[in-house]
């Protein structure tokens, strides 16, 4: 309940953030966003790649105890397909490859994945270069808002964990119960 305590409140507090108005205050919204983004990305992706390191294993020692002909059916048959350890490491680690890999596993569509990348490069710029296009901030802002409330529902909910409404629920935990049920 922690884990996704800590993320509806940085969805919150950016909320807030943007409300307030002022490029100052877009900016930090923006940056809380894009951090849950890549947090639930990165929570989503760790039960995938951890399933690919066993079925990297289960590949291996299939491929020692079955005559090649039978590996070969085996591997026909089931349709286990492997990163291997340097794709699941890219993965873990740049943005743009967790946003592709949930893209291609289907957890995102292409546009709102290609959405995401643009929008992290746009936060990069500001964050790291102090480059901060102030006709698109709150606009940004709005956006990538939006993309992560969609984020909450479009992705598996186990990893997000169990959630059950609290009493005095914040505008973004009523916005993702009431789309994403009760």
């Amino acid at each position: 309940m922690e884990r996704i305590r800590f993320v509806v409140e940085q969805i919150e507090e950016s909320r807030k953030f943007i409300q307030r108005r002022g490029s100052t205050r877009y900016r930090i919204a923006f940056t809380l966003l894009d951090n849950v983004a890549e947090i639930l990305m990165y929570r989503t992706i760790g039960s995938y790649l951890e399933s690919d390191e066993m079925h990297e294993q289960l590949h291996k020692r299939a491929k020692e105890v079955m005559p090649p002909d039978k590996y070969a059916e085996w591997v026909a048959t089931y349709r286990i397909e492997v990163l291997g350890s340097k794709r699941r490491k890219l993965i873990e680690r740049l943005y743009p490859e967790k946003v592709s890999y949930l893209v291609k596993q289907g957890n995102l569509s292409g546009v709102f994945g290609e959405a995401l990348v643009r929008l992290h490069d746009y936060r990069n710029e500001m964050y790291h270069r102090d480059r901060i296009q102030e006709d698109l901030l709150r606009a940004c802002s709005v956006f990538l808002f939006e993309m992560v409330c969609d984020m909450l529902i479009a992705l598996p909910p186990r990893t997000i964990l169990s959630l059950s409404p609290a009493k005095e629920a914040s505008p973004a935990w009523r916005r993702f119960y009431g789309r994403y049920g009760k």
